[in-house]
């Protein structure tokens, strides 16, 4: 569990963030890590340096996650239990630059010694050093927002201003989000800098009527009416560079997209336009200002949402990306929690001077791992909720769910409500336990033993579908068994000596990083790694069971 020390540094860091975390502050990381914006500089300008058309995507991505529910990182999380914000129709196959995105928090994560910086602030620094890297102003981004936990596709559909949008549209898809007329011009001016895909412009330089003849035989040179939907071309003439040439592209009636050209149309936002095409100090100044207010769209705060360890993924997802195996690490924890006096979180207790830890029972010692990701989780949890209510053993039942998930398996709803054990019994741990030598009578029974059928028996020991085992614990199956296909015995005899390399791993089907059917497969083939694993068929009673899961 956590060590006093961590505790202690987990505590000293939550008053350092609390003391700003209700409103965001330029100031925010100055204590906590002042090293945060110097590297995220330092990528930003490296990615922009490398491929100019970059400074844009970053800035986009602000943009449209700002614009879904608020400036929460949102926008970058994977499908899971939710379908990505990536997959709405402005954004698939057009937003970018999620790599660099990557590259920043890992660096971030490095000079700051742990994850404290949130993916939601990364993309509003990164958007105001893009600017600034493509020659354009800068802003003093005020900080502290911290991360959801959920994506909304449904909701990007619906919000996110279209390529299509006439003037009225556009006013009210801004005011919907806070935003005034000068923001909405200002922030159009964005596109000062990148590119868009034909599919996008089509119809603007194929039936408009407010368009510049020469600039739509030239868009056409490159944009066919059929065909060609990914082809590329410049929202102005200088794509990499933050000017004005934007604005004056548009009192020439050489707007790219609809929704660009609708700025200078004979509407209230002409003016506007004109100023900014002639005065590029103006442009500068109001283009700071609309990307802090954009950036004050309900950020989440305080004990709000979370930093994630991964932009792409929650804790457990982020942790499992990170490394497949820890997902059959966390399954297995809440497996050998639950056998031992039921699932109360004993397994997690350390040894003090009134019992000793089921750790070091004989199917856990040197083989139970992951512990230090549940008090990320468990740190995390508490933050997020204020004060301690969701127990360590409900933690377990969520992490050991969210990890098969995240490795292609199935989702359950979790029946919630555990609360944690006071102690622990190794004794016990070692009496109930199921051993990976048990015999089919042997495992029925203990599954028996703890209210759970043959069924339950042979799904469960389907978990063993993800991860490794240690050469000590099937040595004696590869040597000595008979029921085992032989090619298989002498394939894992190649890492499993009949003396030392006890804990060397080898995997229990072929593809221990994906939830899937293997493990069962294996087991019609003979080629189960462990004793108890092809205890499961071998001419017994669930035989046919373990056929139907193949």
């Amino acid at each position: 569990m956590v060590s006093p020390t961590n505790f202690l540094l987990h505590a000293f860091l939550w008053l350092a963030l609390a003391a700003t975390s209700f409103s965001l502050s330029p100031n925010f990381y100055h204590n906590v890590c002042p090293q945060a914006l110097p590297a995220i500089k330092r990528v930003v300008e490296a990615a922009v340096h490398k491929e100019r058309r970059m400074g844009a995507s970053l800035l986009r991505l602000h943009f449209h996650d700002c614009f879904v529910n608020g400036c929460d990182g949102s926008l970058l999380l994977d499908s899971t239990s939710f379908e990505t914000e990536k997959n709405a129709r402005g954004n698939l196959n057009s937003v970018r630059g999620f790599e660099v995105v990557d590259q920043i928090k890992a660096e971030v994560d490095r000079v700051c010694g742990r994850p404290v910086v949130s993916c939601a602030d990364i993309l509003a620094v990164a958007a105001r050093d893009s600017v600034v890297a493509l020659g354009g102003p800068t802003w003093k981004v005020r900080l502290g927002r911290r991360d959801s936990t959920a994506a909304s596709r449904t909701l990007a559909d619906s919000v996110l201003p279209s390529a299509s949008m006439d003037l009225p549209a556009l006013i009210n898809n801004f005011k919907n989000q806070g935003l005034n007329k000068r923001d909405l011009v200002a922030l159009s001016g964005g596109h000062t800098i990148g590119l868009s895909q034909c599919v996008i412009f089509r119809n603007r330089i194929y039936n408009a009527t407010n368009i510049d003849p020469a600039f739509a035989k030239e868009r056409r040179a490159t944009c066919p009416r059929t065909g060609g939907n990914t082809n590329l071309a410049p929202f102005d003439p200088t794509p990499t560079r933050f000017d004005t040439a934007y604005f004056k592209n548009l009192v020439k009636e050489r707007g790219l997209l609809t929704s660009d050209q609708a700025l200078f149309s004979g509407g209230s936002t002409d003016k506007l336009v004109e100023t900014y095409s002639k005065n590029p100090n103006a442009f500068w100044v109001d283009f700071g200002k609309s990307m802090i207010r954009m950036g004050n769209i309900k950020p989440l705060t305080g004990k709000q949402g979370q930093i994630r360890i991964n932009c792409r993924k929650r804790i457990v997802e982020a942790t499992v990306h990170r490394e497949p195996r820890m997902g059959a690490s966390l399954l297995r924890l809440h497996f050998h929690d639950c056998f031992v006096n039921g699932c109360d979180g004993s397994l997690l207790l350390d040894s003090t001077s009134a019992f000793e830890t089921e750790k070091n029972a004989r199917g856990n010692f040197n083989s139970v791992r992951g512990f230090e990701v549940v008090d990320q989780i468990k740190t995390e949890v508490d933050r997020v909720c204020g004060r301690p209510v969701v127990s360590c053993a409900d933690i377990l039942a969520v992490a050991a769910r969210d990890s098969v998930l995240a490795l292609g398996g199935p989702t359950w709803k979790v029946r919630l409500g555990r609360r944690d054990s006071t102690t622990a019994s190794r004794a016990l741990a070692d009496s109930v336990l199921p051993s990976a030598s048990m015999d089919l009578p042997a495992l029925i029974s203990n599954f028996k033993n703890q209210g759970l059928n043959t069924r339950d028996l042979v799904a469960l020991s389907g978990g063993h579908t993800i991860g490794l085992s240690q050469c000590v614990i099937f040595r004696n199956r590869i040597y000595n068994a008979t029921n085992i296909d032989p090619t298989f015995a002498k394939e894992r005899r190649e890492t499993c000596p009949r003396t030392g390399g006890n804990t060397n791993l080898a995997p229990f089907d072929p593809t221990p990083a994906r939830f899937d059917t293997a493990y069962f497969k294996n087991l019609v083939k003979e080629r189960g790694l462990l004793t108890s694993d092809q205890a499961l068929f071998s001419g017994g009673s669930t035989d046919r069971d373990l056929q139907q899961e193949s």
